[in-house]
Parts: structure tokens; C-alpha cells; sequence
């Protein structure tokens, strides 16, 4: 069933032309090898011998078994898998003694006389080899980096896991997760309890060591029970908890706490050290409940005393106490109105140096207002500014806890002093403009939004100063229209004695026509919530050649800032030049400026101008009046001079 497994150790290639030439030989031979040194035949080496196969685990019902094959008295071995029937001795002795055989392979010290015969009979007769994976025999010695276990136990401890994963179940009928089909179990099995009172759990007595010098005594006792509430009263059964605890039995030596001098007030403190189950997870029989107590009452008997035997006293008791006040910055109030003062006690060992404790004790004009302690460790190794930021160093304040505890009642009086308050705005920077989106959607560069971050603060005044406390945050957006003057001009900001902005452009004070709410924002969600405002200037007709999809906003027709291009191929039907650019003149010649249509996004020419032979409309043209030369778009230089002199003259 086996024979053909990838776990079959292959022999090397150098044993098998071995085999092959010295065919001959074996045929001569016939049967002679059937007796060796040690009883082996002369084709088969020593070991191992049939003492060196060992079962290390077998389930019959599942017909699995796994074996430990020791190379002789050496540092190799095998871990080896059979499946089927329990296998016989002679199974077990023809393994072997194939593995005698390839031993001897393996260092090709085949004689010439073992016949291709005998050569059949050292067959394996079904094992798998589990470790080593590769190559004949494995190291004994070696081990598991992780868990330092050998290879070879871990290799048939992994094997007996994955079987009894794929066949354990819960196999007690009376259990809440039953499994029928399960051949092993595997303790997963569930019931019903419930808790079980009695006073008599500890009936007979507790489990407990001697006192220890220093006031302790280790003591074992049945912590719990329970019943198995689905079954009938004749087969109900009980499972436990038991503890062990190490009490404290004199308040000299360890009552708590170790900062009362006066021992009457000393509690006795209580610590449990350990654990444990009776007659899990099944339970027994209420008949054999005292047994399986009695069971764990010696274990715990056992377990106390090895608890005292290594019982380990604190090395000091309390001695000297050293008194005084601490150093460090205490806060005081601004006006002097009381004094605050930190003392630090130190405790040490009596007759030595070692710290055992150090407590902190805030105190108001000398009156205690609260105490803090700091510990050393159970070896008395720690230093005392160590322990002081471990323990008591506020990582959010950057001071220790008596620092902090100073400044909450300096806080709390502050609070309580009259005070001025007064709230203000100002301005965060000095603000930006942009092109305003008009209402025609069509723009000549001069009408602005002016946008002004700003936010507010509270300012109280006490006769110990002022504090600032930050309000929200805004952006307020303000419409004006550049006179002209200098480029790039926006109005400026002032903060007025009732600690509003004014806002003024060319001397006229603006009103905001929408505020924003930015506070708490990022610079990228601020910037989402003012692109609204921003006029994005392009051709908005998708029928023109340069059409900008993102755009909302056009230039002023006409001219070198003229928004749209079109292709003027036989459009002068249209109104439009040939250039594409603008319309065509009236019937005097006088410039025609094109329309845009916000509804549609589409620019055009009026109809007014156009008629037979690309001028009127076949009657009297309409009176337009002439353009003043002070109304054109743009002037040459040398023109606005010329008018300059005049009005001069």
C-alpha cells in the first residue's frame, strides 16, 4: 500500500549499478546469506537490531501506528509511519533488516556473492519514513530552533496530532457536542453545569504549610463545585476548582498597610497563587467525589509545602523614614493668596540604605491636600527618580502627578478671581482675491470676490493678566470692482475698537456676501469649500474650436481677449468675421459685440446688421450711437498722449 510513498528513501544511484553488476554474483551465491556476524546475513550490516524498533504511539481501531527506529547504539534514528493492521514481529524484523541492507548500500560494501535472490528479500514491507524527510537516517542530537525540542519527537508528536485531529471527537453520548463518528477522545466533550453550593467542600480539613518568617502560611482548599444538570439524580455528577492561597497572618510582619505604624490597623491581605481542576471535564460520581478530592488534596498538600520551602522573605522590614520638601517647581497662584508646598518621605530598610517606598505629599499653606507614593521593586534595584517617571509621570502633561495635582487648585482659585472679558476678531493673513463669477457669465477682468480669513478669541483679564481663549474660524468673501490705479490691488483690513474687521476698497467699507465656516478644516477642505467662489475663465461654447469644459466663466468678446475661437470657413452667414473671432460690423461700419446666452453657453451675433450683401437688413440701418474714443477697449500710447496734451493745453 506504501511501497510507492514519496516518504520511501530512494536508494543512491552508486548502490544501484553496485547492485546491478554484481547480479551475476548473486545468482551464484543462491541462499548463503542467511547467516552473518551477529545473526545478520552477509548483505545486511549490524544494525540496527531487532531491539531498536520502538512503538511510540498506535491507534488499532484506525489501524495507525508509529515507530522509533535507533541506528544500533549510535546518534541516528527513524521516525516511521505504519498503516493497516497491527503489524507482526516479522513485519517489524523484515524492516529492519531492509534497513541493514541499504545501510550497507549506503557505504557500498556489498559483497559479490549476495544473489539478485537475496537482494528481493530486503524489501521495505510498507513503513513510511517521517524523519528525516530526505536521506537514510536522521541526527538524534538535532534540534528545534524554536522550541528546542529533538526533530525526531517533534516529527511523530506532529504526526499523532494530525491523526487524532482528523478521527478525536467527544465520544460521551451524554454530552451537548457527541460525535458518533469520532474513534478517539479527545476531552472536547460539553455538558450542562451548574454551580453546586455546599459548606462542606473543605470537609476534613484544608492542605496548608507552616508560617514563614515574615508572617505568611500557604494554604490548599476546594475553591468551587459543580453538578451535571442534564443528568438524573442517580448519575448526576460533580467537578471542582481548587486554590492555593498565601494569607498573611500577622499584621506586624505583613499586614497592609505597610505605611500604618499602628499594627492594629493593619489588614491581613490575601493573595492566591495557583489553580487548579477536580475530575475535569467530565466529572464523576457523587460516590467517587471524596476520592478524587482526597487525589487533589495530596497534590495540594505537596504543592504548599514545596510553596514554603521556597519561600523567599523580603529582605528588610521598615526602618528610619527621611523627611523633607521636594525641590522640584511647585505652581502658586499669581496674586500670592496661599502658599504650595510638596514634602517627601522616604522609607528605607531598616539598618540599610535600600528605599522602600517615597510618598509625595502636596500640601496648602501646610495643610495635606493629597499623597502620592512611589515603589521600589521586590530587590530593592530601582532608583528613586526611575520609579518616580515610571510611576508617576504624566506623558500628556510632561509633569509628575503632585505637579499636576498643584495646578488643578491653582486653576480652581484662578477661576474664582474677578474678571474683564472681551471678544474679537482678526484676521489670520491678510487674505487673496479672485476673478468673480458674474451673473451674464462673461467678464472684463475688474470685478472681484476678495476672500478674508479670519477667527475669533475671547480675551479674560484678571488682575493677574490676560488669557487668550481660541474661537472659531472663518473665511469671509467680499465683491468689489478694481478702479484701476496700480494692478493687482484688494482691499485692506482693519480691526476697529470694538474688535470687529473692516474691510474698505478706494474708501467705500464692504459687506460680506457669504461667510464660511472653516473650523477644524484642512487646508484641502477649506480649498473645496471656497472653489465655488473662483471664477475659472475660458470659452464655455462647445461649438468653438479652444471649448473648455472646466470653464465658467468667458472673457469679454472682441479683440485680443476675445473668449472663443471658431472655424470661420463660410460662416459670415453666421455674423461672424472671417477670423472667427467676432461679429460683423453694422451697415456704418460701427463693431458689433457678440451675446452670450447663459442658458445655452453659446455665444452669438445679433441679427441687427445683417441683410443683402453682409450689411442692413434690406431698410434704413438703426442708429447707433458713435462710440466716444474714451470708450474703446484699448488706446494706443501715443493717442491717450495726445488727449493728455489737449486737456493740458
Amino acid at each position: 500500500m506504501f511501497g510507492n510513498s514519496p516518504f520511501n528513501i530512494p536508494l543512491p544511484q552508486g548502490a544501484l549499478r553496485t547492485l546491478g553488476a554484481e547480479s551475476k554474483v548473486f545468482e551464484q551465491q543462491g541462499q548463503q546469506g542467511g547467516q552473518g556476524s551477529q545473526g545478520y546475513g552477509p548483505c545486511e550490516d549490524n544494525t540496527p537490531s531487532n531491539n531498536d524498533m520502538r512503538e511510540k504511539y498506535s491507534d488499532s481501531a484506525n489501524e495507525f501506528y508509529l515507530f522509533q527506529v535507533d541506528n544500533g547504539w549510535g546518534q541516528e534514528v527513524q521516525i516511521v509511519q505504519w498503516s493497516g493492521s497491527t503489524p507482526s514481529e516479522a513485519i517489524k524484523r523484515q524492516y529492519l533488516a531492509y534497513l541493514r541492507y541499504t545501510n550497507k548500500v549506503e557505504r557500498n560494501a556489498i559483497p559479490n556473492f549476495c544473489t539478485a535472490q537475496q537482494q528481493a528479500t530486503y524489501s521495505n514491507p510498507g513503513f513510511v519514513v517521517l524523519y528525516p524527510t530526505t536521506g537514510l537516517w536522521g541526527i538524534k542530537s538535532d534540534t528545534n530552533p524554536n522550541t528546542g525540542e529533538f526533530l525526531y519527537d517533534d516529527a511523530w508528536k506532529n504526526a499523532k496530532a494530525q491523526h487524532e485531529g482528523a478521527f478525536a471527537g467527544c465520544m460521551e453520548s451524554t454530552a451537548s457536542n457527541y460525535n458518533a463518528n469520532a474513534a478517539i477522545d479527545n476531552g472536547s466533550c460539553v455538558w450542562n453545569w451548574r454551580p453546586y453550593q455546599t459548606n462542606f467542600m473543605n470537609w476534613g480539613g484544608k492542605p496548608q504549610s507552616s508560617q514563614t518568617t515574615d508572617g505568611f502560611r500557604y494554604i490548599w482548599e476546594v475553591d468551587s463545585m459543580e453538578v451535571l444538570s442534564d443528568y438524573d439524580a442517580a448519575n448526576s455528577k460533580l467537578r471542582g476548582t481548587w486554590k492555593i492561597s498565601k494569607v498573611c497572618e500577622s499584621k506586624s510582619k505583613c499586614g497592609e498597610p505597610s505605611t500604618e505604624q499602628d499594627y492594629s490597623k493593619r489588614t491581613l491581605p490575601t493573595t492566591i497563587v495557583s489553580t487548579g481542576t477536580i475530575a475535569y471535564p467530565n466529572g464523576v460520581l457523587f460516590s467517587d467525589w471524596n476520592t478524587s478530592k482526597a487525589t487533589a488534596k495530596s497534590a495540594g498538600q505537596i504543592a504548599v509545602d514545596n510553596l514554603f520551602a521556597s519561600h523567599v522573605s523580603p529582605p528588610c522590614r521598615e526602618g528610619i523614614t527621611n523627611k523633607s520638601n521636594w525641590s522640584g517647581f511647585v505652581p502658586q497662584p499669581c496674586d500670592g493668596a496661599f502658599s504650595l508646598t510638596v514634602e517627601r518621605s522616604i522609607v528605607y530598610c531598616d539598618g540599610s540604605t535600600d528605599w522602600i517606598r517615597a510618598e509625595y505629599t502636596l500640601k496648602q499653606d501646610g495643610v495635606a491636600q493629597q499623597t502620592w507614593t512611589v515603589s521600589n521593586d521586590a530587590n530593592y534595584s530601582l532608583t528613586l527618580n526611575d520609579a518616580m517617571a515610571t510611576q508617576h509621570l504624566n506623558s500628556s502633561t510632561g509633569n509628575y502627578s503632585w505637579i499636576d495635582g498643584a495646578q488643578s487648585i491653582v486653576d480652581a482659585y484662578e477661576n474664582t478671581i474677578s474678571a474683564t472679558t472681551k471678544t474679537e476678531d482678526y484676521k489670520i493673513n491678510n487674505g487673496f482675491r479672485r476673478v468673480e463669477i458674474p451673473a451674464n457669465k462673461v467678464t472684463d477682468g475688474k470685478d472681484y470676490n476678495f476672500f478674508l480669513p479670519y477667527a475669533t478669541r475671547t480675551l479674560t483679564t484678571t488682575t493677574c493678566g490676560t488669557k487668550i481663549s481660541q474661537g472659531p474660524s472663518y473665511i469671509a468673501i467680499y465683491r468689489f470692482r478694481e478702479t484701476g490705479g496700480l494692478l493687482n490691488t484688494k482691499p485692506s483690513v482693519t480691526q476697529t475698537s470694538d474688535g470687529k474687521l473692516e474691510v474698505k476698497y478706494d474708501g467705500e467699507i464692504l459687506t460680506p456676501f457669504e461667510i464660511l465656516n472653516t473650523t477644524g478644516l484642512s487646508k484641502e477642505e477649506i480649498d473645496a469649500l471656497t472653489e465655488p467662489y473662483y471664477a475659472k475663465i475660458g470659452c464655455m461654447d462647445a461649438s468653438a474650436t479652444n471649448y473648455d469644459p472646466e470653464a465658467n466663466t468667458n472673457f469679454k468678446p472682441g479683440g485680443s481677449s476675445v473668449s472663443c475661437d471658431w472655424d470661420a470657413t463660410g460662416i459670415e452667414r453666421m455674423g461672424l468675421t472671417r477670423n472667427g473671432r467676432s461679429c460683423l460690423p453694422d451697415a456704418d461700419g460701427n463693431p458689433v459685440e457678440m451675446i452670450f446666452d447663459v442658458s445655452s453657453n453659446t455665444w452669438s451675433c445679433p441679427n441687427a446688421g445683417q441683410g443683402e450683401n453682409g450689411g442692413g437688413n434690406g431698410g434704413d440701418p438703426p442708429l447707433v450711437e458713435e462710440p466716444s474714443i474714451l470708450d474703446k477697449d484699448w488706446l494706443p500710447f501715443a493717442v491717450m498722449g495726445g488727449i493728455v496734451l489737449l486737456a493740458l493745453a
